[in-house]
């Protein structure tokens, strides 16, 4: 379920309106237990761990999916890996 969520990210993300129907139907697609998935959407169980989730990145600057922070700089998207690898390689180095 995780996989096809984000999957849907792009169109689905930024809507306002309940997309609810859409998860179960994926939820069914992929077999899983339809009452389960029913009750924990609607019982709120998450609610306010999400939004705790949703004020920490904001109060970062995280808007966007996936973004890193490394030593203060945002990248945002997924950065080429060499790119990426050598930056993390060179913070390791500084912070030796």
């Amino acid at each position: 379920m995780y996989d096809k969520l984000f999957e849907q990210q792009a169109t689905r993300g930024e809507r306002q309106d309940s997309q609810a129907p859409a998860f179960l139907a994926f939820a069914e697609e992929l077999g899983l237990d339809m009452a389960k998935c029913r009750s924990d959407m609607e019982g709120g169980r998450y609610v306010d761990r999400l939004q705790r989730d949703v004020d920490a990145a904001r109060s970062l600057g995280v808007d966007a999916t996936p973004t890193f922070l490394l030593n203060g700089t945002k990248f945002v998207g997924v950065p080429p890996y060499e790119e990426f690898k050598r930056l993390i390689d060179d913070a390791i180095d500084a912070a030796s």
